[in-house]
């Protein structure tokens, strides 16, 4: 339900709180579980240490401090290959290190956008 929404964000807590009504959860217990899902950031997996390392490496290569499409994509593509992380999660990850190192991530939007704005040029 998370990973469909992208995150714990309005529309996923919305969801989460119907369904802590339906299984009848007491609002202490869903309480402390969204407390858990929002400190989940800062008990990386080994794994996820191990790709932000990789990130922040790369990302320190980084010149004009922007990641394009294509670079997220492959280092999402390289989460799931060697770091066994899922596609969402790594997604997160990426966000957490590019703000970490003050590097600009391009929307799908922006890069039309830009595209366009090159072709108009």
């Amino acid at each position: 339900m998370i990973a469909t929404e992208k995150g714990l964000n309005s529309s996923s807590r919305v969801k989460l709180e119907s369904l802590a009504e339906h299984l009848k959860l007491p609002q202490e217990l869903f309480e402390e579980g969204l407390a858990l899902l929002q400190t989940s950031n800062d008990n990386l997996s080994h794994y996820e240490t191990a790709f932000v390392k990789f990130l922040d490496k790369e990302l320190s290569k980084t010149s004009g401090g922007l990641i394009s499409l294509g670079t997220e994509k492959e280092a999402i593509e390289l989460a799931a290959r060697k770091y066994q992380i899922n596609s969402t999660r790594a997604e997160q990850l990426i966000e957490l290190s590019t703000r970490a190192n003050k590097i600009t991530r391009l929307s799908p939007k922006e890069a039309e956008t830009f595209a366009e704005q090159l072709i108009v040029d």
